[in-house]
């Protein structure tokens, strides 16, 4: 597991590098932003559908290293384009292809490591910490450079450490579970789509994407127009991580004490109140507080959905599954919230998009513990029937 920790640190460190501030670096380029929400909106969209296509592909061929090095190789090339790239125009198609080429990589590796852990799937939350590490590291000291240096020095930090995650994925294992002698991959597959639980998930994670991705997208953009610098945005970064850490390696004891639905319900409850104290914040400083509920809301639905995602795959369609998972919560999920978010951001501010995604995540929370409780009610009775 040891290769897996370092290929998660290494590549979260890559993305925190840029990701964070890509809208801070499109708004420096002239865009609007409306433009700005496009962008945002349409590269998920492409990722969920290239995620979902290579993780299928790659549970019907078994090719899973040649896919994970082509996304890494893909994304690498893109992003230096991007880098060179100026307007709508030029960035558009650019950005796009990157999405395509990028959106296997998380999915591969996390299916992995599940298939690795067996029946100890809840333990996940311990490997994939170490990408919180890598990406709260890479946050605080990349904050100060970007403020002294420039934004564009964000893509010359995440090409080099993407160039080490290419090395790195040569070796990681690729462990994945073995379908049953005679299943066939589409019938697994009908097997997956028709279980009521992964469809309430699958759900839920869109929801929950979809508000993660209108708050982080335009967060740097409000504490912006409050006067913060690129330190400050660093550090809210950093906090967000730390209180990722330890929530990812409890994750484990709390899913088998409390199990899926209660830690989800939690989660989504506290996402609400997360983007509710973002909307009534007088100074951008209280950030860094409110970030310290990333942990507990963030990092907990993303141990809880991948460690059930597992569960209810078929043998064979880990990745499916886990890809499938990930591109409803930052695929289409994120595509829905930055083309809503950037509409609203632009027509009436950010205080009353954060509320809004507070009230949407109120909503999601009761309809999820309807249907859970309604799956719930439908096996007992499937199980007295018998």
């Amino acid at each position: 597991m040891n290769k897996a920790k370092l290929f998660y640190f290494i590549f979260y460190a890559a993305m925190a590098a840029l990701s964070p501030f890509l809208t801070l670096y499109y708004q420096s380029l002239g865009l609007s932003g409306t433009q700005i929400g496009l962008l945002a909106g349409l590269v998920p969209l492409t990722g969920m559908l290239s995620g979902t296509l290579w993780s299928a592909t790659a549970d019907a061929t078994r090719r899973y290293r040649a896919i994970l090095l082509t996304g890494i190789a893909g994304s690498w090339v893109a992003t230096f384009f991007v880098s060179r790239a100026t307007g709508l125009a030029g960035l558009l198609p650019l950005v796009l292809i990157n999405a395509f080429f990028a959106a296997p990589i998380g999915a591969l590796i996390d299916s992995s490591v599940v298939a690795q852990l067996g029946d100890n799937r809840a333990d996940y939350g311990r490997i994939r910490l170490w990408g919180s590490v890598g990406w709260g590291v890479s946050a605080l000291l990349a904050g100060p450079v970007l403020e002294r240096a420039g934004l564009s020095w964000a893509f010359t930090i995440n090409l080099a450490l993407l160039a080490v995650v290419f090395l790195i994925g040569l070796r990681v294992p690729l462990v994945q579970t073995q379908a049953a002698p005679g299943s066939s991959f589409r019938g697994g597959l009908r097997v997956l789509l028709a279980d009521s639980r992964y469809l309430t998930l699958l759900f839920t994670a869109l929801v929950f994407g979809m508000s993660l991705s209108m708050v982080l997208s335009y967060l740097f953009l409000h504490m912006r127009a409050m006067g913060a610098g690129e330190s400050l945005m660093a550090v809210t970064l950093t906090a967000a991580t730390v209180s990722e850490v330890p929530f990812l390696f409890l994750a484990g004891r709390l899913l088998r004490r409390f199990g899926v639905s209660r830690v989800m319900a939690v989660a989504l409850a506290l996402m609400a109140a997360r983007a509710f104290a973002y909307a009534w914040i007088a100074a951008p400083g209280w950030v860094v507080v409110i970030n310290l509920f990333h942990g507990p809301t963030y990092a907990l639905f993303w141990a809880a959905g991948v460690a059930e995602s597992n569960r209810v795959a078929p043998p064979g369609l880990g990745a499916t599954a886990q890809g499938a998972f990930a591109s409803a919560m930052f695929g289409l999920g994120s595509a829905l919230g930055n083309l809503s978010g950037g509409v609203i951001y632009q027509q009436f501010g950010a205080p009353f998009l954060f509320q809004s995604v507070g009230w949407l995540l109120l909503a999601t929370l009761v309809i999820f513990i309807g249907l859970r409780q309604h799956a719930r009610q439908a096996a007992l009775a499937a199980g007295r029937s018998n």
